[in-house]
């Protein structure tokens, strides 16, 4: 079993040379995204902004909203 993790990375490596035998592996990882909160509220603001623009399209074409 080989592990090389970097800072953009994690990489795991199993050879298995025998017959008649399963490996697996379990990996929990943890992320830790800098500013997600706000990203997500901006993200979350800009699709309500798309959205009310479509509506607001439909009802000025005269397609349901």
């Amino acid at each position: 079993m080989v592990h090389n993790v970097t800072e953009g990375a994690l990489q795991n490596i199993i050879v298995n040379t025998a017959t008649g035998r399963d490996i697996s592996q379990e990996i929990d990882v943890t992320l830790t995204l800098p500013n997600f909160e706000f990203i997500q509220g901006e993200i979350s603001l800009e699709l309500f902004g798309m959205r009310l623009l479509d509506d607001m399209s439909g009802v000025a074409f005269g397609r349901g909203g």
